[in-house]
């Protein structure tokens, strides 16, 4: 029987998903981004990952970081998978550039603040 992930293994599943991100788009702009279809993909796919383990984060988990749009980041999932013919590049962009390094930041101490399995 598979075991499903605890809050810690899924708060490593957004850090790791993060780290990608960030080293697939090191030393890129926006314009690589948009026009190389597998670091594209690449990326995307890292934020349906932290997407959907965001869904499973505890409520008394994620009230220790309540400045994070939880709400936000499991939505992004959706459309990510469900309006992919809709998806507007330069907002995905923007949220990476502004929202992931708060993100990995929160995600940083809620784990620091865990004891470890």
């Amino acid at each position: 029987m598979v075991q499903r992930r605890t809050a810690r293994g899924r708060l490593i599943d957004i850090d790791e998903a993060i780290t990608k991100i960030q080293q697939f788009l090191a030393g890129k702009d926006f314009a690589s981004f948009t026009s190389d279809s597998m670091l594209h993909d690449a990326v995307v796919r890292n934020l349906e990952i932290l997407s959907e383990a965001s869904r499973f984060l505890p409520e008394e988990l994620r009230a220790l970081e309540p400045e994070i749009p939880w709400r936000n980041i499991a939505d992004i999932g959706n459309w990510l998978r469900h309006g992919y013919d809709i998806l507007n590049d330069g907002i995905i962009w923007e949220t990476i550039q502004r929202d992931i390094p708060v993100l990995q930041s929160a995600v940083s101490a809620l784990l620091r603040s865990m004891k470890n399995p």
